[in-house]
């Protein structure tokens, strides 16, 4: 198995920010693949660390996937950029 971290930037609109940002978090966790969710915050800008393990690439892009539709199903959430090592995924 290969391993990854999606680093995705997010924003948050609500009025109980840490409070959404861990019902995604525990969501996160209830994919398959999603072996942890870390976040770090700078004042507005929050950061999801999303470690994954995958055994293809294909897979590595259904979870991406899987990770997207909840971050972006999240009421007041909006993704501002996400980052990973491209190597990981595809070598």
């Amino acid at each position: 198995m290969k391993t990854t971290i999606f680093e995705i930037d997010v924003t948050c609109s609500s009025n109980d920010v840490e409070g959404q940002l861990e019902s995604i978090i525990a969501q996160l966790m209830k994919i398959s693949g999603v072996q942890s969710v870390d976040k770090t915050s700078t004042g507005a800008s929050h950061k999801l660390l999303v470690g994954i393990a995958f055994s293809d690439a294909d897979q590595a892009k259904t979870i991406h996937g899987k990770v997207m539709g909840k971050i972006t199903a999240a009421k007041q959430v909006q993704v501002r950029g996400i980052t990973t090592n491209l190597t990981d995924v595809f070598l």
